[in-house]
């Protein structure tokens, strides 16, 4: 997903090639999905649009999916979002999951990788994205979020984050990696 963020600059990743997956008759289903193989993209998208700074719905699916991986390595996983607010709520969700050694913002996560990141985009008003879109959407920041996995990148946003179409075009050049998202 990366990848096209550098070929613009004539540089060429090798990475996995994103996969659909469903579920036949007898099979594992539901967040337990997300942990059946050790490496995936997978792309969670809920139509709440009410959360600006803090988002208990995307709480509640992150800590369904944590339960569902019950048995992840200790200091395994890794929880970014960009509000203190909801890494405040999330830390606070979570309590002590040994698998789970950092929830923290993106500029705090910067340099440290887990095999399994969590990023928890938070908000879903369209009037708090359009007001927030050059940080939320931040090309930056959005790689520095996405490029710290080593194996499993689980991210969970709303369909107003991702139908977002910002006013300016620096704005709409900066959300690439949130329209490659959508688009895998």
């Amino acid at each position: 997903m990366i990848a096209r963020l550098y070929r613009r600059d004539n540089i060429e990743l090798d990475g996995l090639t994103p996969q659909v997956a469903t579920a036949s008759r007898g099979e594992v289903t539901g967040w337990q999905k997300i942990w059946q193989h050790a490496t995936g993209l997978y792309l969670i998208v809920h139509n709440e649009r009410q959360s600006r700074k803090s988002n208990e719905l995307e709480a509640n699916i992150i800590e369904a999916i944590l339960a569902a991986g019950a048995h992840q390595p200790q200091a395994s996983i890794g929880i970014v979002t960009p509000h203190r607010a909801q890494r405040t709520l999330l830390t606070s969700r979570i309590g002590q999951n040994a698998a789970v050694d950092v929830v923290d913002t993106v500029e705090r996560l910067q340099g440290g990788e887990r095999p399994t990141i969590i990023v928890s985009a938070t908000a879903s008003d369209s009037a708090a994205i359009s007001a927030s879109a050059e940080f939320i959407l931040d090309l930056n920041r959005s790689n520095v979020a996405f490029s710290r996995v080593q194996a499993r990148l689980i991210v969970v946003c709303s369909e107003s984050l991702l139908d977002h179409i910002p006013a300016e075009l620096e704005q709409y050049d900066s959300t690439l990696l949130w329209k490659s998202l959508r688009q895998i």
